[in-house]
C-alpha cells in the first residue's frame, strides 16, 4: 500500500504531501509546502477518515491562523488562534454535544484572559449495580 504521496523541489518538500495509513490505505494526512515551509492548510485525520485536525493557515512554516479539533465522530472539540506559531486569540473547548466549555484568550502566547463558560463532571461506579 503506498504510505506517501509528495513532491520535491530542490530536494526540499514542495507543494502537496499525503500520506497514507499502510494497513488500510486511507488518507493519514494532508500537508502543503512552499520551499520547505508549511504552507496553506494542513489536515490530520482518524483511522477511517474522520478529520481530527485542521491547521487553517500556515506562513513561512509557522501556524498562523485557525486550528481546529475534531471527535472521531466527525464534531468540533476545539479550537485555537495562532499567530507567527504562538497562540494569539481565543481557544476554545467544546462538549461532545458542541456546547462550549472552557474559553480562553491568549496574547503573543501569554494567556491574558481565563473564562469558563461551563463545567460539568459525570461520576460513574465501578461497581455493577444490580
Amino acid at each position: 500500500i503506498l504510505s506517501d504521496n509528495r513532491a520535491l523541489k530542490r530536494s526540499v518538500n514542495h507543494g502537496k504531501w499525503v500520506k497514507y495509513s499502510e494497513v488500510d490505505g486511507s488518507v493519514k494526512s494532508e500537508e502543503n509546502y512552499n520551499e520547505g515551509k508549511l504552507s496553506g492548510v494542513s489536515k490530520f485525520y482518524h483511522p477511517g477518515g474522520v478529520i481530527i485536525h485542521r491547521s487553517i493557515s500556515y506562513k513561512e512554516g509557522l501556524l498562523d491562523g485557525k486550528s481546529e479539533y475534531f471527535s472521531r465522530r466527525g464534531n468540533k472539540i476545539g479550537e485555537t488562534n495562532y499567530k507567527e506559531n504562538k497562540k494569539h486569540g481565543d481557544m476554545m473547548l467544546y462538549s461532545k454535544r458542541g456546547k462550549l466549555i472552557y474559553h480562553v484568550i491568549y496574547k503573543e502566547g501569554v494567556k491574558t484572559k481565563d473564562v469558563i463558560k461551563k463545567v460539568s463532571y459525570e461520576y460513574f461506579s465501578s461497581r455493577n449495580k444490580k
